[in-house]
């Protein structure tokens, strides 16, 4: 049956108090009136002693845990429902936990064209930038935040930035018209890994790389020539 309400809140569970204090008080009276003053003084310290456990033994601690609870508040004390002793389930807390994010997406490349192509003068100075990585990850907070790992390539000569993914010259001489081939991940704060990308960075020229793989544009007839 559900707990009745009152006043908004469910009818909290009776709480057994006075149970102690109320039977030593009434034993101590008794015995001390029926058979002498020395008995009435013994039978009241030995209720006093009893009563705190007689208290605890009657005390329900889902009662308690009742009393505590926001959502639980109580209302009113009743009499007390059957003794428990705590009950068989005392020692027992319920906990609700609800997961916000969980790391089930791995760093993906966001950088356009393909293949990603990069050149530098064989004369840069050191911290030149050559090439700015960039990955995006699905996952949310810290399984969200990206590193970025040179893995292999490069002779030495180009570092990566952890944090910002900027590919720049270490100062180690470049040889002229060489194409250095870098390979980069990219990797969240849980180690799921991106797929593996190349980086080429010429040290010269390089012939020009257009962003798209088609172009299509639509022209009236008879357009006049030189229009753009």
């Amino acid at each position: 049956m559900a707990p009745e309400r009152q006043h908004g809140h469910p009818k909290c569970p009776p709480v057994h108090v006075g149970v102690g204090v109320g039977v030593g008080v009434g034993v101590g009276v008794g015995v001390g009136v029926g058979v002498c003053m020395w008995a009435w003084v013994w039978a009241w310290v030995w209720a006093w002693a009893w009563a705190p456990l007689l208290f605890l033994l009657h005390f329900d601690f889902e009662d308690f845990s009742c009393l505590r609870s926001p959502e639980h508040a109580c209302t009113r004390i009743d009499l007390p429902r059957p003794l428990t002793c705590w009950g068989p389930e005392w020692y027992l807390v319920r906990i609700e936990l609800t997961v916000m994010d969980v790391n089930d997406n791995a760093p993906e490349w966001t950088m356009v064209p393909y293949p990603y192509l990069a050149v530098v003068s064989p004369d840069a100075p050191t911290g030149t930038l050559v090439y700015k990585l960039h990955a995006r990850d699905g996952d949310e907070g810290s399984n969200g935040e990206v590193e970025y790992i040179l893995s292999d390539g490069g002779d030495g000569r180009f570092e990566v930035d952890r944090k910002s993914g900027h590919v720049r010259t270490t100062g180690l001489p470049l040889q002229r018209e060489r194409d250095y081939l870098l390979t980069v991940v990219a990797a969240d704060m849980q180690a799921s890994r991106s797929i593996p990308a190349v980086l080429s960075v010429v040290a010269g020229a390089r012939a020009p790389q257009f962003t798209n793989t088609s172009y299509t544009i639509a022209i009236p007839e008879n357009t006049p020539e030189g229009q753009p």
